[in-house]
């Protein structure tokens, strides 16, 4: 209920923490929704980390480019 709001506010820590006692207390349901919810952070997780190194990728490319422009120049 806290997890969707149903019924008061809604809160996402408190959601998944009831969550997870009813999945170790062997509620089924509950214990696949902690599992997708667990698959859902390492996907976010893995799509920031791609993000951040795509962005230092670019900037090492951009820094090759600049410093072979420099070069042609001076050259």
């Amino acid at each position: 209920m806290y997890y969707q709001g149903v019924g008061l506010s809604q809160d996402i820590d408190s959601g998944k923490y009831w969550l997870e006692q009813a999945a170790d207390n062997g509620h089924a349901e509950a214990a696949n929704l902690v599992k997708q919810w667990q698959q859902a952070e390492m996907l976010l997780t893995t799509q920031k980390q791609e993000q951040h190194s795509t962005k230092r990728y670019q900037l090492l490319i951009g820094a090759i480019i600049a410093v072979a422009l420099l070069i042609i120049v001076i050259i």
